[in-house]
C-alpha cells in the first residue's frame, strides 16, 4: 500500500511550489546497496617488526554511481590522532582513495578501550566505503555498511588464538572486535565466548559474562580476548560467537589480529637451523559484520581462487601444517536449534550438514574445495575465510668437489614461499543485488568471484560487458540448483558490475593475495549488499510551500510493529536548492517522522530537483521539486535624478509589472543605504497578474555631493510580512549643487514716441541644480514698462532658459531715456539676479524688431531628418504719421552668410504712417564645417531697411543673433592591463556630453550645449569585451538616456574583459545617440597565463623494503596557492607525501593542501619511495636474484598532481622508482696439507663480487658453517686480526653436532663489514682421524637483527657462498693405518611413525665423550627433554611413553645430529 498526503500551501508569488500531482510522484523498490552516511574504522595491525606499511597503508575506498561531493570528517571528542577534515569529489564509477595516517590505528596490545578514532564519511549522493591496509606481510579490505543499515544485535566471526615465533617468548595473538558508534550515549553490552583481555574502560571479562560500556559519537571500543598459552591454536580460544547489543545503531569489524588458518608452525621451515619466526603465513583477517536482523537462511559459497604457482595438499603434514586445501567457511546461528543442510557440486541432494545448538554456535567446514548451497531453518550468518599457505623449498644436496667426489650435505637453506589469509563475509541470497563498484588493488594477483542464476550471464555486465562473453568457459553450474557461478582472475583498478535488468539479482566478490618469499598480503570482501529490511511500509509526505522553500515531514510507518524505519533522503539533480533533515530522528514501535527543509539559494532565480525518500525495506519514493522566481519588469532600472538643488525634493516615477500568472506581495521598498534621503511609495502593494504599478520615487536635497544607491524590494508570501527574500534590481543616482542663475537685460533703443513695442528678457539655469524663481520686484504696471507675466514659482531646469515678454512705450516722450530693474527673488545666490530694461522714443517713421536663435547646427542629422535651415519672422512697423518709402532690405554683417532674408512679400515698401507689424521671414543657416566642430558658436548680423520720408533718406537695423550647438559626446575607453587567460577584468568607461576644448557658447564653460540622446553602445563581434549591464556586446537604451550638458559620471557603464585566449586585444566600441560624429573609444587589454605552474620530475632508487625521501619542484610565475593531491595512480601505495619546503628542506611542513607561494618561488615536495620488490632498473651488473627476493621487471610509477586553486591549473609530477639490493659474496678458501690432530683457524673472507658489501654497512649478522664433525672438532670463535676484533659474539652454538650457528654484532656503528684481505673471523678447528682426508666447508651468512631493536634493517643485504674445503695430512699413505679409537659414530634411530603401543623407541650413538641434549618437539613449540647430560662414547636405547601427547607431528633435535622428523599417529 503506497500513500502520500501532501499539504500544499501556495504562496502569493509567481513561483511553483508545493504543486504536486500523482503523475509526479513514484514508487518502486531498489536494492540498498549504497547510502549517504557512514561511520567507520581500521581493526589492528599486530605486525612482525620485519612487515613494514607501505607508504599509503591504509586507506579510505570511496565509490559512486554518479558524481558526489564527500566530506570526511572525525567527530569524536576524545580522537588522539589528529583530525580530519577534508572534501573530495567522486566521478562516477571511480574508487576515490583517501589516505588515512597509521595513527588511527589502535594499538596491538590494547583491549577494551575507548577511542576517537571513528572515521565520518558523508556524500550528498549514495556511496560505498571500503577500508584498506597493505603491510609487507599484512592487508585486507573491509566492506562497511551505511550508518542507516547498522542494527543492534551482532554476532562476532573470529578464530582460534594463534602464536608464532621461537619462544622467549611467543607472539601470541588473540582475536579482535571493533565497535564503532555514531551517536552520543550508545550503552554497547558484549557477551564474550573467550575471556576478554581487560582495560582503561572495561575490567577484564570472563566466558559467557555480559559487560557494558557506554559511547559517544564517533568513539570505537576494541574488544580482545585474554590469551590463553595452553589453549593457543585450539578453538576453546575462539571469540566467534560473542554477543554484541546496543542501546542505539552501532558498526562492527570482526577479525583477528595476525591468525594463520588453519594451523601453521610457529616456525618455518618447522625445524633445522634455518627455521624463522612464521609470521608471513598470519594476517589480520577481517571484515565488517552485518547485524543478526540481516541474517538470512539460503547462502551460496564459491571457492577463493589463487595463482597456478599456489599449489595445495601435497606433504603439508609432515611440516606440522594443516589441511591446506579449499576455504574454511563458518556459520553462526542467530537462533537455538537451528538446522544446516547443504548441496555440494556434484549435484547429490541436499543433506545435513549441522545442528547449532545454541544461538552464537558455529559450525565450520576446513576444507571445502566445492561450490555449495546451504540452506538453514533459522536465520544464520556466513563467513568465508581464505587460507594460509607455505610452501618449503628445501636445500640443495649433493655438491660435487673438485674431485667429484659426492658428498651428502646440505648447501644453502630451506626458503618458504607463503601466502596469507583473509575473512569476507557471505550475503544470503535474499540479498543479492543488481549493481556494485570496487577496486582491485595493485600490487596483487586479483580475483572475482559471483554467483548468479542460471541464464543470467547475458544480462549481467562487468565492466560494461556481458559476463557470459567475457568469462563463458569460466561459468560452472551448481548441480541439483538454480545457480551457477564464476571464479576468474581480473586485472588490478576499478571495475562494476551491473545487471540489465532489476529483476536479475547475483553475489559477488572481489579478493586477491600476493604470495611471496615470506611475505604476502590477502584481501576479501563482497562486492555489494542488499541492506533492505522486509517491511510492508509506507511512506507519507507532508509538505507545506513557504516562499518557495519546502518545510515536510516524511513518516514512514507500518502494521508490523517496529519494522518501518528510514534508510535515507536526498536531493537529486538538484540545481539552485538543498535538502537538510534531521538524521537523528529515532524510531518508534510505529514508525518513524523525520522532518526536512528544501531551501531555494537564490530566490531570484530558478530552482529544481527531485527528492527521494528511502525506507529501510528498499522502498522509494520520489517528487520533482520546482521553484519559479517572480516574473517581473521594472521601467526604469536606473533612476537617475541628475543634479538637484540644495533642499529640493525631486521625485521620478517607477513602473512595476508582474508578468507572472500568480499574484505576488511586495512587503516593502526602500533605498537600500540612504532610506533618509530616499523615499518611495507606495511602501507595501499586491501585484496581480499582468498589473503594472506606479511608484513614487523622491529624493531631497539635504546633503552635498553625489548618492548613488539601490532600491530593494522585499517579497513576502502573505500580507502578514512572512519574509521571503529581498532583490535590489533599480539603481538610483542623484547629485546635489548650488543653483546658478542668469537674468538677462533688454534694451527697446529708439521707438516711436507713441509706439508700444514688445521684446523679451531671457533667465537662464546656468548651473547643474534646478533655479526657483519664488517672485520680482517691481511688478512693471507702467507707465513704461508692463505687462510683464510670470508664472510663480517658477522652475528652470538645467541648462534650460525661460523668455518673458515685457512691453515698453515712451508714452509720447521723445528725446527721454527710460531705465527700470528688476530683481529676481530665486533659490540661487550666483550669478546675476537682476533684470535691466532701457528704452527712448523718437519721431521715426520705421522700427523693426530684433531675432535670436538657438538652435543645433545643420548637421547630417538634421538633413536626415529635413531641416536645412531655421526660419523665423521679424517685424517691421511704420510708427510715424507721414509715408515711408523703404528702398532696400539686406542683411550685413560678419555672419550675413549664415542668415537668409526668405520672404518679404509682408513689408509694404511704401506704408503710411501708423501701420504695424509687417512680417519679413528670416532664416538662420548654422551649416556644419566638415571633420570640424566650428560651427558650434554665435552668429550675429543686422537687417538693414533703407528708406525715406518726405524725400529724407533714413535707415533702421534690426539685430539678428543665433547660437548653434551640437550634442558633443566624449567618451573614455578602458585599459584592462594584463590579466589572466579565463579571468575577468571590471572596468568603466564614461560617456560625457562635455567637451575639453569647445567651450560653451551660453554658460562659458565646457559643458556641453544640449541634451544628447544616447540609443546604443556597441562592442564589435569577436572580442573578449561585453558589457556589464546587458552581458553582451550590445546595450540598448529603452527609453534612450537623456544625458544633460556637462553631465558626465551619471552615464557611467560598466565593461569586462573576458579574455578565453592568450593574446593582446584591441577594439572600439560605438557610441549611437542623437548625432552623427563618429566618436569611438578604445578598449584594450592583454591576456596571459599570467600564472604558470611548472613541476618537475623525480625519480628514486631504494633498498627494497626501505624508505628514502626525494623531492620535486613546483613554481608559479605569479603569486598563488598551490595544492597537492596524494598519489592515487599506478603503484601509489608505494609512494607518499611527506611534506613540503621553501628553505631548501630546512624545514619541512607536513600540511601540503595549501602552500602559499610568491612568484618563481620554488617549492620542493619531498616525497617517499619504499619499493617492495627489486626491479629490472635496479639490478647492477653481475647480479643475479635467483628469487632470493620479490622481483618485478617494471619501474615503480605514479603521479602526484599539483593544483593552483585561484586559477585552477594543474600539473602531473611523474614519480618513479625503482628497488634495488646488494649482492657480494662471502667465503671460505680451500686449506691443504693441514696436519692431523692440530688445532686449525679456518678463517671466512668477503669478496665483493658482484660488487661491495660497505654499502650494505652491516655490523651484525648470523653466520651458519658446517663442518664434517669426522674430521673436525670446533674450539671457538677467533676474532683476533679480523675484521670483527672488538665485536660482540652475541651467541655462538653448535647445532646436530656438525655446523656452527654465530651470531655477531659492533656496537659501534662505524665498525662495518668491508672489502679487504681481512678476514671476518675465524673459527679454530681441532682435526679427527677419519676415513676422509678430506671435507667441503660450507658457508652462509646473513644480516638478522640479533636483539630485536628495530634500529635498522639490512635484510635487501644478498649473499653468493662459495663453500671451502680443508684437507688433513695423514700419516703414511691415506686412510690405511687409520686407527678407530672409537668404534662408534654419530647416528640415530627412530621408527616413523609410532604406532605400536604409542612407545617411542630411540637408538643413537655417541662417537666421543661429550654433553648429549635430545629433545622432542610438538608442532607448536611444546618440549620434552628426552636426555640431557654427560655420556660416555657408546650405543644407546631409550623408550619415552607418548599416550600422554596428543596426535600430531613432533619433532627430535639430536645434538651430535641434523633433526629428524617423526610423525605420531594415536589410537
Amino acid at each position: 500500500m503506497y500513500n502520500t498526503f501532501f499539504k500544499n500551501i501556495l504562496l502569493a508569488l509567481s513561483v511553483l511550489v508545493g504543486i504536486t500531482t500523482a503523475d509526479a510522484q513514484t514508487y518502486r523498490r531498489i536494492d540498498l546497496t549504497e547510502g549517504r552516511r557512514y561511520m567507520v574504522a581500521f581493526p589492528k595491525v599486530w605486525a612482525s617488526n620485519t612487515e613494514l606499511p607501505l607508504p599509503q597503508p591504509m586507506q579510505l575506498l570511496i565509490s559512486s554511481k554518479v558524481r558526489a561531493k564527500v566530506r570526511i570528517f572525525t567527530p569524536a571528542v576524545i580522537n588522539d590522532a589528529g583530525g580530519i577534515d577534508r572534501e573530495i569529489i567522486v566521478e562516477p564509477n571511480k574508487t576515490a582513495k583517501v589516505p588515512v595516517s597509521i595513527s588511527y590505528l589502535p594499538q596491538p596490545d590494547e583491549s577494551e578501550r575507548r577511542l576517537g578514532y571513528g572515521i565520518q564519511v558523508t556524500s550528498d549522493k549514495p556511496i560505498s566505503v571500503t577500508t584498506y591496509q597493505a603491510w609487507m606481510g599484512n592487508g585486507e579490505y573491509a566492506r562497511h555498511l551505511p550508518v542507516a543499515s547498522w542494527g543492534k544485535t551482532y554476532y562476532s566471526m573470529n578464530f582460534y588464538q594463534d602464536r608464532y615465533g621461537t619462544g622467549s617468548p611467543y607472539k601470541e595473538r588473540p582475536s579482535q572486535i571493533i565497535v564503532i558508534a555514531d551517536k552520543d550515549n550508545t550503552v554497547v553490552t558484549y557477551t564474550p565466548t573467550v575471556g576478554t583481555q581487560g582495560g582503561i574502560d572495561a575490567p577484564a571479562t570472563p566466558k559467557n559474562s555480559s559487560r557494558t560500556v557506554t559511547l559517544q559519537r564517533g568513539e570505537i571500543f576494541v574488544i580482545n580476548d585474554k590469551i590463553i598459552s595452553s589453549q593457543i591454536k585450539e578453538f576453546t580460544t575462539d571469540l566467534s560467537g560473542t554477543y554484541i547489543r546496543a542501546s542505539k545503531p552501532i558498526g562492527i569489524v570482526t577479525g583477528h589480529t595476525k591468525v594463520a588458518i588453519m594451523r601453521y608452525p610457529d616456525v618455518l621451515p618447522p625445524t633445522g637451523g634455518f627455521m624463522t619466526e612464521a609470521h608471513f603465513v598470519r594476517n589480520n583477517v577481517h571484515d565488517a559484520q552485518i547485524p543478526n536482523e540481516m541474517a538470512g537462511t539460503r547462502f551460496v559459497t564459491v571457492p577463493v581462487m589463487y595463482t597456478d604457482s599456489r599449489v595445495t595438499g601435497i606433504g603439508a603434514q609432515q611440516f606440522g601444517i594443516d589441511d591446506d586445501r579449499g576455504d574454511v567457511v563458518r556459520i553462526v546461528a542467530t537462533e537455538d536449534d537451528t538446522r544446516i543442510t547443504a548441496q555440494r557440486t556434484d549435484g547429490s541432494g541436499m543433506k545435513p550438514v549441522a545442528l547449532l545448538r545454541k544461538k552464537g554456535d558455529s559450525y565450520l567446514e576446513v576444507s571445502l574445495e566445492t561450490a555449495t548451497y546451504w540452506e538453514a531453518d533459522k536465520p544464520v550468518l556466513i563467513g568465508q575465510y581464505g587460507k594460509s599457505y607455505a610452501k618449503i623449498i628445501p636445500p640443495v644436496f649433493g655438491v660435487e668437489d673438485r674431485k667429484k667426489t659426492i658428498w651428502d650435505v646440505p648447501q644453502g637453506h630451506p626458503t618458504v614461499e607463503a601466502g596469507m589469509p583473509m575473512l569476507q563475509y557471505i550475503p544470503p541470497i535474499n540479498r543479492w543485488v543488481t549493481y556494485g563498484a570496487f577496486n582491485s588493488p595493485d600490487q596483487m594477483d586479483n580475483f572475482f568471484n559471483i554467483v548468479f542464476n542460471t541464464g543470467d550471464q547475458t544480462r549481467i555486465k562487468f565492466d560494461g560487458r556481458f559476463i557470459g562473453s567475457i568469462f563463458g568457459g569460466a561459468i560452472k553450474q551448481l548441480a541439483g540448483t538454480p545457480y551457477s557461478f564464476i571464479r576468474a582472475r581480473i586485472p588490478s583498478g576499478d571495475h562494476t558490475v551491473e545487471s540489465s535488468d532489476e529483476s536479475v539479482k547475483w553475489s559477488a566478490w572481489n579478493y586477491g593475495s600476493f604470495d611471496g618469499l615470506q611475505q604476502g598480503r590477502a584481501y576479501g570482501t563482497p562486492i555489494a549488499i542488499d541492506l533492505a529490511l522486509p517491511c510492508d511500509d509506507t511512506i507519507l509526505v507532508e509538505i507545506d510551500s513557504t516562499c518557495g522553500d519546502w518545510n515536510g515531514t516524511v513518516r514512514i510507518q507500518s502494521t508490523t510493529p517496529g519494522c518501518a524505519s528510514l534508510f535515507d533522503i536526498f536531493l537529486d539533480d538538484e540545481v539552485n536548492a538543498t535538502l537538510a533533515y534531521n538524521e537523528d530522528t529515532q524510531p518508534t514501535p510505529q514508525g518513524v517522522s523525520v522532518p526536512f527543509v528544501i531551501t531555494v539559494v537564490d530566490k531570484t532565480k530558478a530552482a529544481s530537483g527531485t527528492l527521494y525518500v528511502t525506507s529501510r525495506s528498499g522502498l522509494q519514493y520520489s517528487i520533482p521539486f520546482e521553484y519559479k522566481p517572480n516574473a517581473i519588469s521594472i521601467i526604469p532600472e536606473l533612476i537617475d535624478f541628475g543634479v538637484v538643488a540644495k533642499d529640493q525634493q525631486v521625485c521620478k516615477s517607477l513602473f512595476i509589472t508582474n508578468n507572472g500568472n500568480k499574484e505576488f506581495y511586495i512587503s516593502s521598498i526602500r533605498a537600500k543605504s540612504s532610506p533618509q534621503l530616499i523615499s518611495i511609495t507606495p511602501n507595501q502593494v499586491r501585484i496581480q497578474p499582468d498589473q503594472t504599478v506606479e511608484f513614487q520615487v523622491c529624493i531631497t536635497g539635504t546633503f552635498n555631493g553625489s548618492v548613488v544607491d539601490t532600491a530593494v524590494i522585499s517579497y513576502a508570501a502573505f500580507i502578514e510580512d512572512q519574509f521571503c527574500y529581498e532583490v535590489s534590481p533599480i539603481e538610483i543616482r542623484a547629485r546635489v549643487d548650488e543653483p546658478d542663475f542668469f537674468a538677462g537685460d533688454q534694451d527697446w533703443g529708439i521707438i516711436g514716441k507713441n509706439q508700444r513695442a514688445t521684446k523679451t528678457i531671457t533667465l537662464l539655469n546656468a548651473g547643474n541644480a534646478d533655479v526657483e524663481v519664488y517672485d520680482y520686484n517691481p511688478k512693471l504696471s507702467g507707465p513704461n514698462f508692463s505687462n510683464l507675466v510670470v508664472n510663480l514659482p517658477l522652475r528652470i531646469a538645467k541648462g534650460e532658459r525661460v523668455i518673458l515678454n515685457v512691453d515698453y512705450t515712451p508714452n509720447g516722450e521723445v528725446g527721454v531715456t527710460h531705465t527700470q530693474r528688476i530683481d529676481w527673488v530665486t533659490n540661487a545666490t550666483k550669478t546675476k539676479l537682476y533684470s535691466d530694461l532701457k528704452g527712448q522714443g523718437a519721431d521715426a517713421a520705421l522700427e523693426i524688431t530684433n531675432l535670436t536663435w538657438l538652435e543645433r547646427v545643420i548637421d547630417q542629422w538634421q538633413r536626415d531628418q529635413g531641416i536645412n535651415e531655421y526660419v523665423d519672422t521679424i517685424f517691421i512697423s511704420n510708427v510715424g504719421l507721414r509715408k515711408a518709402l523703404i528702398s532696400s532690405i539686406t542683411i550685413e554683417g560678419q555672419d550675413a552668410s549664415n542668415f537668409r532674408i526668405v520672404d518679404q512679400s509682408g513689408v509694404i515698401m511704401n506704408s503710411d504712417g501708423g501701420i504695424s507689424n509687417m512680417p519679413l521671414l528670416v532664416s538662420f543657416i548654422p551649416t556644419e564645417i566638415p571633420n570640424t566642430r566650428d560651427a558650434e558658436r554665435s552668429y550675429r548680423a543686422n537687417v538693414v531697411i533703407n528708406y525715406s520720408v518726405d524725400g529724407d533718406a533714413a535707415t533702421v537695423t534690426g539685430e539678428l543673433s543665433g547660437t548653434a550647438t551640437q550634442p558633443r559626446p566624449s567618451a573614455t575607453g578602458y585599459n584592462f592591463g594584463t590579466i589572466s587567460v579565463n579571468g575577468v577584468g571590471a572596468g568603466n568607461v564614461f560617456i560625457y556630453n562635455v567637451d575639453s576644448v569647445l567651450t560653451n557658447v551660453l554658460t562659458n564653460n565646457a559643458d556641453g550645449t544640449m541634451d544628447m540622446q544616447l540609443f546604443e553602445l556597441t562592442i564589435p563581434d569577436n572580442t573578449p569585451f561585453v558589457w556589464a549591464r546587458s552581458n553582451s556586446k550590445v546595450l540598448t537604451y529603452t527609453p534612450p538616456i537623456n544625458v544633460r550638458p556637462g553631465d558626465a559620471y551619471y552615464a557611467m557603464e560598466g565593461v569586462r574583459f573576458e579574455p578565453t585566449t592568450v593574446g593582446s586585444f584591441t577594439t572600439q566600441y560605438d557610441i549611437k545617440y542623437n548625432g552623427h560624429v563618429v566618436v569611438r573609444p578604445t578598449l584594450t587589454g592583454v591576456a596571459e597565463q599570467t600564472i604558470q605552474l611548472s613541476v618537475t620530475n623525480l625519480h628514486l632508487l631504494q633498498w627494497i623494503n626501505h624508505s628514502v625521501d626525494g623531492f620535486f619542484e613546483a613554481s608559479l610565475t605569479a603569486d598563488g596557492v598551490i595544492s597537492v593531491d596524494d598519489p592515487s595512480s599506478g603503484d601509489a601505495l608505494n609512494f607518499s607525501i611527506v611534506g613540503w619546503s621553501t628553505d631548501g628542506g630546512t624545514t619541512i611542513n607536513p600540511n601540503y593542501q595549501q602552500i602559499q607561494l610568491s612568484a618563481n618561488q620554488v617549492a620542493r615536495i619531498y616525497v617517499r619511495f619504499t619499493p617492495s620488490m627489486v626491479t629490472s632498473a635496479g639490478l647492477k651488473a653481475g647480479q643475479s636474484l635467483n628469487g632470493r627476493l620479490p622481483y618485478r621487471d617494471a619501474t615503480f610509477m605514479t603521479s602526484v598532481k599539483v593544483r593552483e586553486l585561484q586559477s585552477g591549473l594543474t600539473a602531473d609530477a611523474a614519480i618513479t622508482g625503482d628497488g634495488k639490493y646488494l649482492e657480494t659474496t662471502v667465503y671460505i678458501p680451500d686449506y691443504t696439507n693441514v696436519g692431523l690432530g692440530k688445532e686449525h683457524v679456518v678463517y671466512t673472507y668477503l669478496r665483493p663480487t658482484p660488487e661491495p658489501v660497505a654499502e650494505g654497512k652491516i655490523r651484525q649478522f648470523r653466520a651458519r658453517l658446517s663442518f664434517d664433525n669426522r674430521m673436525l672438532y670446533p674450539l671457538g670463535v677467533v676474532q683476533q686480526g679480523t675484521q670483527t676484533d672488538g665485536w660482540r659474539v652475541v651467541s655462538y652454538t653448535v647445532i646436530g653436532g656438525n655446523m656452527i650457528e654465530l651470531d655477531m654484532k659492533s656496537d659501534n656503528p662505524v665498525n662495518v663489514l668491508v672489502d679487504n684481505p681481512v678476514p671476518i673471523f675465524g673459527i679454530k678447528y681441532q682435526t679427527l682421524m677419519a676415513r676422509s682426508t678430506s671435507t667441503p666447508l660450507p658457508i652462509q651468512l646473513y644480516w638478522v637483527d640479533l636483539e630485536q631493536k628495530f634500529d635498522e634493517d639490512r635484510l635487501y643485504t644478498v649473499f653468493n657462498y662459495e663453500p671451502g674445503s680443508i684437507n688433513v695430512l695423514t700419516p703414511c699413505t691415506g686412510t690405511m693405518r687409520l686407527v678407530n679409537m672409537f668404534s662408534t659414530t654419530s647416528y640415530i634411530r627412530v621408527p616413523n611413525p609410532v604406532v605400536d603401543d604409542n612407545i617411542l623407541t630411540v637408538n643413537y650413538g655417541v662417537p666421543v665423550p661429550s654433553t648429549v641434549s635430545m629433545t622432542l618437539t610438538s608442532y607448536d613449540g611444546k618440549q620434552v627433554s628426552l636426555v640431557n647430560g654427560k655420556q660416555s662414547n657408546g650405543e644407546y636405547s631409550l623408550e619415552y611413553d607418548m599416550n600422554t601427547l596428543p596426535t600430531g607431528v613432533y619433532f627430535v633435535r639430536y645434538s651430535h645430529l641434523p633433526d629428524n622428523v617423526i610423525q605420531i599417529i594415536k589410537r
